[in-house]
């Protein structure tokens, strides 16, 4: 995997969504942090969608590494396991970094919505890192740096489908649609980069000048 340098304006307008995410989604949950009450519910559209203020102190899911590593026998700690979630999430991102760089050249959406999975994660990491410590004197447990909770707050109900309502924050969705979008229109996405930098066939190969020494 070759690391071109990249188109810098390209690359900054996809640093700028993802910041742009981060920032709507921060917004929104800081809202819902100080303006309501832990588990206090707001109808929308009926039954339908609701705001719900909840937190979650794992991943997808509401499932933490300790119980992830309980279910295969093994013993971690909650404190243990959600510093190890947060330098998981880390990794991630300095991996996602590295993906959006690589892939601003690309002639297609494809670098718009890894920009929106990247921003999404960017979102809950700060939660995770530092909710801990800026909201300890209103948060229900107990805090501290990388020791924060997911702050989610929107929820569909799922019961006409027989499965559970989720729980989730803007930084999901953004997620949730890049991942989505990418494993759909993968192909789509490559094909529209190789016909945009595909030379015409005229112009790919040249034809080279008659030798004057054979016509002599």
């Amino acid at each position: 995997m070759s690391m071109e340098r990249p188109d810098r304006m390209k690359l900054r307008s996809y640093f700028l969504l993802s910041f742009a995410i981060v920032c709507v989604d921060q917004l929104t949950k800081l809202a819902v942090k100080t303006r309501m009450n832990l588990g206090e519910e707001v109808e929308v559209l009926g039954k339908g969608f609701s705001i719900l203020f909840a937190e979650n102190d794992g991943f997808a899911f509401g499932l933490t590494l300790n119980k992830v590593f309980g279910l295969v026998g093994l013993s971690l700690s909650p404190v243990a396991g959600k510093l190890l979630l947060t330098f998981f999430s880390f990794l991630a991102l300095m991996g996602l970094v590295l993906v959006l760089y690589y892939y601003a050249r690309h002639q297609s959406y494809l670098p718009l919505f890894i920009a929106s999975i990247l921003g999404g994660a960017m979102g809950n990491m700060i939660d995770r890192t530092f909710y801990g410590v800026w909201f300890d004197p209103i948060n229900t447990y107990a805090g501290g740096m990388f020791q924060g909770r997911v702050v989610d707050m929107f929820t569909v109900d799922l019961g006409l489908f027989g499965g559970p309502s989720p729980i989730f924050n803007l930084a999901d969705v953004a997620i949730f649609v890049g991942i989505l979008a990418i494993l759909f229109f993968q192909g789509k996405f490559m094909r529209q980069h190789k016909e945009r930098t595909q030379l015409p066939a005229e112009q790919e190969m040249p034809s080279p000048a008659p030798d004057s020494s054979l016509t002599a």
